[in-house]
C-alpha cells in the first residue's frame, strides 16, 4: 500500500512540470487572419514565437495574438497585434522581447 501511494506522489509530481508541446500551430486574428506560430515555456511561463522570432501573446479582450510585452516581470499581450507578412519592430513596446530576456522572467 505505501509503495501505492509513493506512486501516485511520483506521477503527480512529474505532471506539474510539462513543457508546451513543440508542433506548429494554425492561429486565428479576430479579423480571420491565419498564420503559424509555435507554442513555448511551461506552466509558469507560456507564449507562442513565429518563424521570425516575435513573440506573442493571446489578448482575450481583442481575441487577437499581440507581440509581447513584460509588465511587472510578467509576460503580458501588449495591444499590438501581429501581422503576419508586416514583420513589426517591437520598438513601439516599452522593452523589446527577446528569447534572453525571457530567461530573466522565470
Amino acid at each position: 500500500m505505501q509503495k501505492f501511494f509513493i506512486m501516485i506522489i511520483i506521477f503527480e509530481l512529474a505532471g506539474w512540470a510539462a513543457p508546451a508541446l513543440q508542433k506548429q500551430k494554425t492561429l486565428t486574428q479576430a479579423n480571420g487572419t491565419q498564420f503559424k506560430a509555435q507554442p513555448k515555456g511551461n506552466e509558469f511561463l507560456h507564449y507562442f514565437q513565429t518563424k521570425e522570432g516575435a513573440i506573442l501573446k493571446y489578448n482575450p479582450k481583442t481575441k487577437n495574438y499581440d507581440y509581447a510585452a513584460v509588465r511587472n516581470d510578467r509576460l503580458v499581450p501588449s495591444g499590438i497585434p501581429y501581422k503576419p507578412n508586416q514583420v513589426q519592430k517591437a520598438s513601439a513596446l516599452k522593452q523589446v522581447i527577446s528569447p534572453s530576456i525571457l530567461q530573466h522572467i522565470y
